[in-house]
């Protein structure tokens, strides 16, 4: 899935698995986030990248992140519900 700005590109895949009983349902979702900078150069460096300096990439106090995960954005998240009824 593409986004409007020129700056992220991210693929996105969600799944749901349930189950339900007359009394009882449950629910596993499960989210899949590859969000990557296609491009940012000139992004400012953070406080670790500035004592690092080149070696984390920081010149001058910018950096190249093309390529680089958001920050943020976790690869995989999901959760888990059970729902229960009682007469």
């Amino acid at each position: 899935m593409e986004r409007h700005s020129r700056f992220l590109w991210s693929r996105a895949l969600a799944l749901v698995a349930s189950g339900a009983t007359a009394q009882t349902a449950t629910e596993a979702p499960l989210a899949y986030l590859d969000g990557k900078y296609r491009s940012f150069p000139n992004a400012t460096c953070n406080s670790l990248g500035t004592r690092l300096g080149a070696a984390a990439g920081c010149v001058n106090g910018s950096q190249d992140l093309a390529g680089s995960r958001r920050a943020y954005a976790p690869k995989f998240s999901g959760n888990v519900r059970l729902t229960s009824k009682y007469p």
